[in-house]
């Protein structure tokens, strides 16, 4: 015991170094004969690829482990006196998985040898984690879009992926997924939101080996996630051993979009290769093995994208109208009368070169007003480079030393379409870069064959960036009428950097196998580029016209038979565009230093640092060969993201009892981040993060009945496990985009009213006084008196997630395993941004604005026309004499009144929004309304980024697999599964107000990531013709011909994403804060549901019966769907009129003022989702080393249409022309060609 705790303390002391993992695997030995387990004896385990030995003894309960071996294949030989030698060839170990191999011994002479192929372990009987791990010849051989083995995480049970998020685990949120590889965390670290589903490592399938998943109960060896992705690099071995590959996608060979064909568009082009070759080896044989691989990647597409330009008389200052009697008519802008001056008589020079000159003649007269402007429609390129390199070196240095390192690059460039809005090229003015680079370096030492060491340094640069293709003018134009031929984009992008340091080490002490460690993540992000709310660091001239300019003089001159006022806008901005008329300019300030003031032409410089320190300590203590016991603690530490050079705004606490009555105390005020907790810091360190973790498998070995139906001697085994993980929950992204909100360290500054013109124009904007100090009151003036007070708890704790699971394995024949469990999981301290500053409605006020609401009806019913009254309206004021109108007391008391006949506060009166309205009051300064309805009236939203979500999970999965053997290789698992939250936790930022936070309870429902019932598939099958096969064992043309032939399919069912009705107007809250808001309805959930499905007609494809909805029945019928909605509004609710009466077939109705739905959110699900990928694949043997592959691969075999609604689409609003329809499906059918080379 004492040189145990020697030894411990010695390699604590070493490793006290949480990203970085093991990527090694474990492998215990029973060994027995038929008078039970033998101790003593002699185990050999060497590596198949390297030739690498080990040698161990087993202990007194016949049993031996030996940790830390690297993934591949192993031989072990086990010896013991009296009993003949047993050799196990191909005994499988993968990632941070432990393999049991049962050697039974027979008695006789040891020179005797009974050689035994082993393989893969199909049944797990060593803990009570939930893990599979995916082969290379998975990744290799089943079809996968793209070359991504990531792709197959989504086979696994316990998976989400319903198009609506991306792919989550076992009901956590995305962020709650940790991937390695090689041991090294290479995730996005500044935004997790996709990280399932994305990583800038870029893998591929022929530079990842094999890649295991732990979905449930990972050991207190792995951290910074709840369920782990652990992927390995392939090695070298003693034999060369390579490929080389292309993969075609072509749009020639795939099927159209459904709504493409129902719409008559024709299949967009598409071309896809991705190139390139591995190989492996060695240098220096049984000492230096070596491999590399090369992936080239080249996509060539195109978007369609549509601009606005002028017309050919247009561009010459030929203004074409309608007049009052309906005629068209023209005016030359230059020689038409002119109010205010100097007048415009020509085309300004600059536009003439910048604008003009660069514009193209339209082709769409679809787009436009159809006299002025007109559309051009173009395709811009979407093309994609990639380039992937990955190397990896292996050493064995002698017998207890090896090294082991690897490095790869990446480098990415995108034409980017969506990036700027400017431009009539097919060359878009906006592309993305992208390089990542990685260092990964391990030293596993072994003084004793029951102690192991592993030393890991490693780190990952990943640099994505936006940017635009040619340089920036001296300054920006904004220009009406039409779009742009210039770019107005400002680089931004982001380095992040991650530095990892870990020990690991395993210390077998009898039937203990003892593992411990620690490690060391530093984690440096730098963002750039502008915030979301300031103008261009560029200055930003715009054209325009104003009470200052020249204007078209609407007279009898220019207009004998006048003009409409929005005609006569567009006039106006055709004289202002080509006359070059400058009305307003404006500029972005930044400061780069707390003391350096505001500076011009530099963009936001970010610095976000944080660090995740841990240790750990587990014991796997096999109890006897039947049971095994796996406890351990886990202890994170994360220091709080900090801003080294102090560049964030945060609200100051100060003398306030807490963050919450500092942010709603109206004389706040904010300073440089680290005031409240010191050292540049958001938050404090969180350093209680406890992690226990348990398990167990027990081998049973029941009589009786129990006996036959959970056979001993390995086949049944009962596995359980309970753990605490905490997590990355967006822990830098949501915190950074929390002070950003802050302003006072970016300003924007403009001049508007102005008169100038283009060509003899100087931007001279003048930077603003910088002050901080600064009061909520300061940056609510700046903000249009609607500004922004976002704090961060300085409590925040780390996410944690409470897991367990019980299930049973049974093994059958035909090398076939079933298992069946219980998957849960539970957390009480997510992540989540509210806020605080919710309106308020005070009694009074709903009773006057309903008051308000009648007063305008009775006021309209007075009026002429067919509207209905409250849309005829005109004022809702309080009018003695028309009959039912009544005084308003709170509006004249603490509104000025109101002002009920301005028609912006009479929209809100219609619609009816009470929560709207009084923003809109507050917002303008409106009387006591500030007081009224803010609980901080000097600001506009009061948000604090806090713990203050909770989620749950409950699952039954069953899973049925069969280990290759004879051919024939498959998995298929079902699962049943109900995810709970109260918050989305889909968007990176983590904002997720709530409705009302008073009532926190409405939020809580079925997570829009949850997918109810899920079926995966996945199988090789090796047709049984040709030279080593079944049948026609034979060479030359029957081979040639039938033999080499390989099926591989890829099948998934599931239900449809969720689905909500909602009515997101301010009827409660404000409608910024109502997007989730249910809808009111008279039935059940049951009778709703049956009311969901996909329904076809000649005008489109419904998720809902459009029976309910109203439109004109009799055109849907018939497929007149011009004809839609002729007396019809096409929405599911009876407008905005509480007097109107329901249409025929209306079940959904609008929120009434001063309350919210009575509906479920996600109470339903879309349609179902079926997709069958297949490949079949020819193997043609050139030498008895050499093979040439070719592959057909078919991506939605059946081109079936799989529908898609989402969870919050515009088609759930009742109040919206397009509900209940859908307009998206999942990808068509798409086929890839393949050819490879193996030897």
């Amino acid at each position: 015991m004492k040189k145990l705790f020697s030894v411990l303390a010695l390699v604590m002391a070493f490793a006290f170094t949480v990203t970085a993992q093991s990527n090694t695997g474990t492998l215990t030995v029973n060994v027995s004969d038929s008078s039970g387990v033998i101790p003593g004896a002699t185990v050999v385990v060497k590596d198949e690829q390297t030739g690498r030995e080990r040698t161990l003894t087993t202990t007194n309960e016949g049993s031996v482990t030996l940790p830390q071996l690297d993934v591949g294949r192993y031989t072990v030989t086990v010896t013991a006196a009296g009993r003949k030698k047993a050799v196990y060839t191909g005994v499988k170990i993968d990632v941070a998985q432990t393999a049991t191999l049962t050697a039974v011994l027979e008695a006789g002479d040891i020179s005797e040898v009974v050689e035994v192929t082993a393989g893969a372990d199909i049944i797990n009987s060593s803990n009570g984690e939930i893990s599979t791990t995916v082969t290379t010849r998975q990744i290799q051989e089943l079809p996968l879009n793209g070359r991504n083995p990531l792709s197959l995480i989504g086979l696994q049970a316990g998976t989400s992926s319903n198009g609506a998020t991306n792919t989550v685990i076992n009901g956590q949120r995305t962020s709650f997924t940790n991937i390695t590889r090689d041991g090294l965390n290479v995730q996005d670290n500044f935004i997790r939101s996709n990280a399932t589903d994305f990583i800038p490592d870029r893998p591929n399938v022929d530079d990842v080996g094999e890649f295991t998943i732990t979905t449930q109960n990972a050991g207190p060896e792995a951290g910074y996630g709840a369920s782990q992705v652990q992927l390995v690099t392939p090695r070298g071995s003693n034999e060369f051993h390579g490929a080389a590959f292309i993969y075609n996608r072509n749009s020639k060979f795939a099927s159209n979009t459904f709504f493409n064909n129902f719409n008559g568009i024709k299949r967009p082009f598409l071309n896809r290769n991705q190139f390139g070759g591995r190989l492996g080896g060695p240098i220096l044989k049984n000492r230096l093995f070596f491999f590399g691989s090369y992936e080239g990647f080249r996509l060539r597409q195109s978007a369609n994208v549509t601009r606005t330009v002028l017309r050919p008389n247009a561009k010459n200052g030929i203004f074409t109208y309608l007049d009052g009697s309906g005629n068209t008519q023209t005016l030359n802008i230059f020689t038409a009368q002119q109010t205010g001056g100097p007048a415009i008589t020509g085309i300004d020079s600059v536009i003439l070169s910048r604008i003009l000159a660069n514009l193209p003649n339209g082709n769409n007269p679809t787009v436009g007003d159809g006299r002025n402007t007109i559309g051009y429609s173009f395709s811009q390129k979407q093309n994609q480079d990639r380039e992937a390199i990955t190397t990896r070196f292996d050493y064995d240095i002698n017998s207890k030393n090896t090294v082991n390192g690897v490095y790869s690059w990446r480098k990415e460039n995108l034409l980017r379409p969506d990036v700027d809005n400017g431009g009539f090229s097919d060359i878009p003015f906006g592309f993305q870069v992208a390089r990542t680079y990685t260092t990964n370096v391990a030293w596993r030492f072994t003084p004793a064959a029951n102690f192991t060491n592993e030393f890991r340094v490693a780190n990952q640069l990943s640099r994505p960036a936006f940017d635009r293709n040619n340089k920036p003018t001296n300054f920006f134009l904004s220009l009406p009428l039409i779009s742009s031929p210039e770019s107005t984009f400002e680089r931004q992008g982001r380095n992040t950097s991650i530095w990892n340091m870990a020990n690991n080490a395993v210390y077998t002490w009898g039937n203990h196998s003892i593992k411990f460690g620690g490690q060391i993540a530093w984690y440096r992000i730098n963002p750039f580029g502008p915030p979301a709310f300031a103008n261009s660091t560029i200055p930003t001239l715009t054209l325009g016209t104003n009470v200052n300019t020249p204007t078209l003089a609407n007279n009898a001159t220019n207009f004998p038979n006048g003009i409409a006022a929005g005609q006569l806008a567009i006039g106006n901005s055709l004289l202002a565009l080509l006359g070059g008329i400058v009305s307003s300019q404006s500029q972005s300030f930044n400061v780069t230093s707390k003391t350096s003031g505001f500076v011009p032409n530099v963009l936001p410089n970010r610095r976000l640092h944080f660090e995740n320190y841990s240790w750990y300590i587990g014991d796997s203590w096999r109890i006897n060969q039947n049971f095994t016991l796996n406890y351990g603690v886990r202890h994170e530490i994360y220091t709080p993201v900090s801003e080294p050079s102090g560049l964030a705004l945060e609200p100051v606490i100060g003398s306030k009892p807490d963050i919450l009555s500092a942010i709603l105390d109206p004389n706040g005020t904010y300073n440089f981040v680290g005031t409240n907790v010191g050292d540049n810091r958001m938050f404090k360190p969180d350093k209680n993060n406890i992690a226990p973790n348990i398990s167990f498998a027990w081998s049973p070995d029941f009589g009786g009945f129990l006996g036959k139906l959970f056979p001993g001697n390995g086949k049944t085994v009962l596995r359980g496990g309970w753990s605490i993980n905490y997590v990355n929950d967006e822990f830098v992204r949501a915190a950074d985009n929390a002070l950003s909100g802050n302003q006072g360290l970016t300003q924007g500054v403009s001049q508007i009213n102005l008169n100038g013109r283009l060509s003899s124009f100087t931007p001279s904007l003048t930077a603003p006084a910088f002050q901080v100090p600064r009061t909520y009151a300061q940056n609510n003036a700046l903000a249009s008196n609607f500004g922004t007070v976002f704090a961060i708890d300085p409590n925040l704790e780390i996410p944690g997630l409470m897991q367990w699971n019980f299930g049973v394995t049974r093994e059958l024949p035909w090398k076939m395993a079933l298992e069946v469990r219980y998957v849960g999981n539970k957390s009480d301290n997510l992540v989540r941004g509210l806020d605080f500053n919710q309106v308020k409605l005070p009694a009074a006020y709903l009773a006057d604005f309903a008051i308000a609401v009648n007063n305008c009806i009775a006021q309209g019913a007075t009026l002429p026309g067919t509207a209905s009254p409250l849309q005829k309206c005109t004022s809702a004021a309080y009018n003695p004499s028309i009959p039912g109108s009544q005084p308003l007391n709170y509006f004249n008391a603490q509104l000025a009144g109101g002002l009920l006949t301005n028609a912006t506060v009479l929209g809100f009166i219609r619609n009816p929004t009470p929560a709207d309205l009084a923003i809109l009051y507050a917002q303008n300064l409106i009387g006591n309304a500030r007081n009224e309805f803010l609980p901080n009236p000097n600001t506009g939203v009061v948000d604090l980024l806090t713990n203050a979500s909770r989620s749950q999970y409950h699952s039954m999965q069953a899973e049925l697999r069969r280990r290759f053997s004879g051919g024939v290789y498959f998995q298929l698992n079902y699962t049943w599964a109900k995810a709970l939250t109260d918050s989305a936790g889909v968007g990176q930022t983590r904002f997720d107000p709530l409705i009302d936070n008073n009532n926190r309870r409405l939020e809580y429902a079925v997570a829009d990531f949850n997918t109810e019932h899920v079926v995966n598939f996945n199988g090789i099958y090796e047709l049984p013709f040709g030279k080593g096969r079944k049948w026609l064992d034979q060479g030359g043309i029957v081979d040639a011909v039938l033999g080499g032939w390989q099926f591989s399919s890829i099948i998934r069912f599931s239900t449809g994403a969720p689905i909500t009705i909602t009515d997101p107007r301010g009827t409660l809250n404000r409608a910024a804060r109502s997007g989730r808001q249910t809808a009111f309805s008279t039935l059940t959930n049951e009778q709703i549901s049956a009311l969901i499905g996909v329904y076809r007609t000649p005008c489109g494809v419904f998720w809902i019966n459009p029976q309910v909805i109203n439109i004109n029945q009799a055109a849907l019928s018939s497929g007149n769907c011009s004809q839609l909605f002729v007396g019809a509004t096409g929405r599911a609710a009876n407008g905005f009129d509480p007097s109107a009466l329901p249409f025929s077939g209306q079940v959904f109705f609008n929120v009434a003022p001063g309350q919210t739905g009575n509906m479920v959110r996600n109470a339903w699900n879309g349609p179902i989702y079926f997709n069958w990928d297949a490949s079949l694949m020819k193997n043609f043997r050139i030498t008895e080393k050499i093979r040439f592959q070719v592959r057909a691969e078919a991506f939605n075999v059946l081109n079936r249409a799989n529908f898609f609604v989402g969870v919050f689409p515009g088609t759930g609003n009742v109040n919206s022309t397009s509900f209940g329809r859908i307009n998206t499906t999942f990808d068509p059918r798409i086929v890839q060609f393949v050819g490879r080379i193996e030897f």
